[in-house]
């Protein structure tokens, strides 16, 4: 079975035989728990490895999803050409291609969602390991009265297909459906806080392939924490208010 490695020690004691490819991926956990921070570990091990990567911008502007790449020392500008960012705008009605790596889409609308992810494979090259596509709070846009039960029905859909997907989502909102996320995807992280300013995750489930089970310490410095839930907290309470109106 084809998979790809994370080479980071702590990584590698729980991720044993990597990750199989492809296979769909959920890291959950409570708001506030640093999910991003290993989601963009696994992304960047993915694009270091020659893939292609999707990034679903959801609940993150561009410039901090860089930021947390270069915490990792890795310039996504050298790796244009194989990352095409696809940036929520609630303004426009469907897909817009803003620059050669970049789309605006309405991803509060299901049938953007898979539109958009469609359009920018079309942007990017073919490798052996594939298209990453890596979304982070993807539940934040269950709070459309309007687009909900579509939205969440396109999520299951995505789970259920077999490409490569990669999916931070808080697991203390919208519980119900957040759970039937969890069930579908092949490998199941989880990320909680340990004690004040200190992150442990565990692997709950993985496809076919062997992990260790024991929780392991996230090195994080307090800085690095208080600046991902800075920037989560904020994104919460301009977007949130905005998604319950449509």
């Amino acid at each position: 079975m084809k998979s790809f490695q994370i080479k980071i020690p702590w990584m590698q004691q729980i991720l044993t035989k990597g990750i199989p490819v492809p296979s769909s991926t959920i890291i959950t956990g409570p708001a506030g728990a640093g999910k991003p921070l290993i989601g963009t570990l696994l992304a960047d091990a993915w694009l270091k490895q020659g893939g292609s990567l999707i990034i679903l911008m959801i609940n993150f502007k561009r410039v901090y999803t860089e930021k947390l790449f270069l915490n990792l020392k890795t310039d996504l500008k050298q790796f244009a050409d194989q990352t095409v960012y696809v940036e929520l705008d609630l303004e426009i009605a469907g897909v817009e291609k803003s620059t050669a790596n970049v789309l605006l889409a309405n991803l509060l609308k299901p049938h953007n969602l898979m539109s958009a992810i469609r359009q920018a494979k079309e942007l990017l090259p073919d490798s052996d390991l594939g298209t990453l596509v890596y979304g982070s709070a993807l539940n934040m846009l269950l709070f459309s009265p309007t687009y909900a039960a579509q939205i969440h029905q396109t999520i299951v859909e995505i789970l259920q297909s077999k490409d490569n997907y990669l999916f931070t989502i808080a697991d203390n909102t919208f519980e119900e459906l957040v759970s039937v996320w969890d069930g579908l995807a092949d490998n199941l992280f989880f990320v909680h806080g340990t004690g004040i300013m200190q992150l442990g995750l565990k692997i709950i489930r993985m496809n076919n392939v062997s992990f260790n089970k024991n929780e392991v310490r996230i090195p994080i410095s307090e800085k690095e924490l208080r600046t991902i839930r800075a920037e989560a907290e904020m994104s919460r309470k301009h977007l949130i208010p905005m998604i319950r109106k449509i």
